[in-house]
């Protein structure tokens, strides 16, 4: 009995005993251990993630880019080719939105000093090409330069004449458009199937019968087609930069007129029995007869000159995508001559100048002192004139 609680006492004191030492070692751990670190945000490792990813693909991106380029020189002309489309395209926004666009103070100033905006990129091309010619590639270096300018020339500008015309009405973009493809067509029928006098050396299968042929389908086509397409959402002219409006005051041309005949042509239709003293048609019309015989007689030549171009470098087409027609350039070929055509025709028959807009363009571009002294002037004008109490 006694032996037990000596034994038990022990367990006492050894127990007691060594808790101290484990309290004390807790303890020294605890302050020697250093404080553990706080654990990063989910938001701050995801947005590391995305930062990474993104300027991985950057580089990426810049490093197939220079591979695929190969050359500075290059990359020059691709310079070229993006500074006279924004160059252009200006010309276009300022000739039709500048109304719009002059309340927006940055865009006012690209506009007003667009012109030599445009130039002193130019000339960052060209000191750039200058600085990158290279001893043994004098040659190249400059065939390309030079390409990069007739392409410009060629295509670029005659094709900036399409966005013209659209702005004047979806009318003249679809008929002239329509007129190169009935000629194509009717030429290419007419041909298979009466042609046997060569036309053109450039073109071997081209035939004085589809050529006659396609003239006077195109003719007689485009004089039906050209009443058919008078919609107001053909002929109404893009009048604001975000929307395309279907109500606008029409212009005579698309109004029905009657014209007296020539003596001689009333006297030719009298030998047939027909008493036709007049014609009842639309005034476009009659611009369709012209720009048809245009189409007709002219523009197939921006064809036999793409025929000579792929005749130079021994290529049939320039494409194969389209089966029995080559590639969508060899369907355009014609169309630039045609593009052209239609903008001057427009502008220089059609079109009266707009010069309250091309005096407000002016009047935009002046301080506002001049804006204040050039209403003054004008108030002051049409009060003398009575047109102002």
């Amino acid at each position: 009995m006694s032996d037990g609680v000596i034994v038990q006492r022990k367990k006492s004191k050894n127990t007691s005993s060594s808790s101290p030492t484990t309290s004390k070692s807790t303890a020294t751990t605890s302050s020697t251990s250093p404080a553990a670190a706080p654990a990063p945000a989910a938001g701050s490792r995801w947005r590391t993630w995305w930062v990474r990813t993104a300027a991985t693909l950057v580089m990426l991106g810049v490093f197939f880019l220079v591979i695929y380029v190969g050359h500075f020189a290059r990359i020059i002309i691709w310079y070229v080719f993006f500074v006279a489309q924004y160059f252009l395209l200006g010309l276009v926004l300022k000739s039709y939105f500048e109304e719009q666009l002059v309340v927006y103070p940055v865009i006012n100033i690209l506009s007003h000093h667009h012109n030599i905006i445009c130039f002193s990129l130019y000339l960052v091309a060209f000191v750039s090409f200058v600085m990158s010619l290279e001893a043994k590639k004098y040659k190249a270096q400059f065939v390309q330069y030079g390409w990069s300018h007739l392409v410009v020339l060629a295509i670029l500008i005659q094709a900036n004449f399409w966005v013209y015309n659209v702005f004047q009405g979806l009318i003249w973009l679809i008929l002239p458009a329509s007129l190169i493809i009935c000629n194509d067509i009717w030429a290419f029928i007419t041909g298979f199937f009466f042609g046997h006098t060569p036309l053109i050396q450039l073109s071997p299968k081209k035939t004085w019968e589809g050529f006659i042929g396609g003239f006077v389908a195109t003719v007689i086509l485009g004089y039906i087609l050209s009443a058919l397409f008078i919609h107001p959402w053909m002929i109404c002219p893009k009048t604001d930069l975000f929307t395309w409006s279907v109500q606008c005051e029409m212009s005579p041309i698309f109004s029905l007129h009657h014209y007296a005949l020539p003596a001689f042509l009333i006297k030719a239709f009298s030998f047939v029995g027909l008493n036709w003293t007049h014609l009842v048609c639309y005034p476009f019309q009659l611009h369709t007869f012209l720009m048809a015989i245009f189409g007709s007689l002219v523009a197939p030549y921006g064809g036999f000159f793409a025929s000579g171009f792929k005749r130079a470098f021994k290529i049939k087409d320039f494409d194969e995508k389209i089966p029995g027609h080559g590639g969508v350039t060899d369907r355009m070929d014609c169309m630039f001559l045609m593009g052209t055509f239609s903008y001057l025709y427009l502008t220089t028959f059609i079109l009266t100048p707009d010069t309250v807009m091309t005096v407000f363009s002016k009047a935009m571009a002046l301080g506002d002192v001049e804006q204040v002294q050039l209403y003054e002037k004008l108030h002051g004008l049409l009060v003398t004139k009575g047109l102002l109490a």
